[in-house]
């Protein structure tokens, strides 16, 4: 579109670039892959269904279409099945938490709030700088859409991800950076070659790019959780899922642990971890609505996510902060907190233990049902459930340990017999 506005007409020469990046993006991509390739039936079902709706299911052409789609390669096939895995998905939406309000879908404004509080301050600087020179430029000289190229590509990436109901982190968009240093480049350039005041442009060049460096030094190692000065001292207030916790704490809290003496801990933990391998101590792991004595450890993106887990966790004081994500609590008594209970905890422990049969939501929920049916994606423990927690995030009475620790579902109460000290 830029191009036609441009008032160009080679468009043979335009067409061939495009052909040709096409071309080299798509080897690069199944280079990716590893060259794999998987026959035609096997990606899609599309040509059997057609062949079988015109000419019938048992006809000869319908066996002869199957024959010929059977031996057609299709280069990287989990591309086109990773792109149905998440067209589900975002049919499905998830919980998503932004500046301390949930809702269930996503926001549309999700990714501009996370680029202004992941991206460093000096780099924002330096593309506000950029895009306003693009701008002025394309805006005297319409010919020169080349330049304001990465300012297009950047709101339309933006544009297309606005009705994302999959709000789980950042790198959706993270081909948006590509463009943005570029605008952050010329922004640079433009305060180096600066004719009027030629000191002060280059200073502040100067001045920005050692801030970004300073900044990129002290969040070693927490990149991940890396947020700039917007963050303050507790970013899970504004963006917890993807962008700040995938459990890279658990390994820290062993530590504390040891450091502290701490053999007994329950931990409010939202993905799959292995205590044993992990050195954990007595593990007890939380569900929804578990109550808990001792020491305890809440993972910041459950609490944040599913307060109505664990209401009186507001009430309770932090005893520490383990890495950016891992709330250390040492509560005296578990009886206390029973009065916090959400009302369908409250139900389900209140069901007799025989003679009427619980709900058989509530039942499959006890058992890790998926909640895409039986399908058996997201139970628990599953690799479905290990790498995309988020979508089989279920309430769950029960309470396990990996040791020693004692469940007790019969009658709704809490019990430890030498779970630890």
């Amino acid at each position: 579109m830029m191009y036609a506005v441009a008032g160009k007409t080679k468009w043979r020469a335009l067409l061939s670039t495009v052909a040709v990046s096409l071309l080299c993006a798509f080897l690069v991509t199944w280079a990716i892959y590893r060259f794999s390739h998987a026959p035609l039936s096997q990606v899609t079902a599309i040509p059997d269904r057609v062949a079988a709706k015109t000419f019938g299911k048992s006809s000869n052409m319908t066996a002869i279409v199957h024959k010929i789609v059977s031996r057609i390669p299709v280069p990287a096939p989990e591309i086109p099945d990773g792109i149905r895995t998440l067209r589900k998905q975002n049919r499905k939406g998830t919980r998503a938490y932004l500046l301390g309000h949930l809702i269930e879908g996503g926001f549309w404004y999700f990714f501009f709030v996370a680029l202004a509080v992941k991206t460093p301050l000096a780099v924002l600087l330096l593309v506000a700088l950029g895009t306003g020179v693009v701008v002025a430029r394309y805006l005297r000289n319409r010919s020169d859409w080349e330049s304001a190229a990465p300012l297009a590509s950047t709101i339309v990436i933006m544009i297309v991800t606005m009705p994302s109901r999959i709000d789980t982190g950042l790198r959706y968009v993270l081909p948006v950076y590509l463009f943005l240093s570029m605008l952050a480049g010329l922004g640079v350039v433009t305060l180096w070659e600066q004719r009027e005041h030629r000191m002060l442009g280059r200073a502040t060049a100067v001045l920005l790019l050692c801030w970004l460096a300073v900044s990129s030094a002290l969040a070693h190692p927490d990149y991940l959780a890396y947020f700039n000065e917007f963050g303050g001292k507790d970013p899970s207030r504004l963006l917890v899922v993807g962008d700040l916790d995938w459990g890279q704490d658990l390994t820290r809290l062993s530590m504390y642990l040891r450091q502290n003496q701490i053999n007994h801990i329950s931990i409010a933990y939202e993905g799959f971890y292995d205590p044993d391998s992990l050195g954990l101590p007595d593990t007890v792991k939380m569900k929804c609505g578990d109550f808990a004595s001792g020491w305890v450890a809440v993972a910041a993106r459950r609490a944040r996510r599913f307060p109505e887990c664990w209401p009186w966790l507001p009430r309770q004081h932090r005893v520490a902060i383990v890495g950016k994500t891992m709330w250390i609590y040492h509560l005296e008594n578990s009886s206390r907190l029973i009065e916090f209970r959400p009302f369908f905890i409250q139900t389900a422990l209140s069901l007799p233990r025989s003679g009427v049969q619980a709900k058989p939501t509530l039942n499959q929920h006890n058992q890790g049902a998926s909640p895409l049916g039986d399908t058996g994606l997201c139970r628990e423990g599953s690799t479905f459930d290990r790498y995309w927690s988020p979508f089989a995030e279920i309430p769950n009475v029960n309470r396990e340990s990996t040791r020693k620790g004692v469940r007790d579902r019969r009658d709704g109460s809490l019990r430890h017999t030498n779970v630890g000290t």
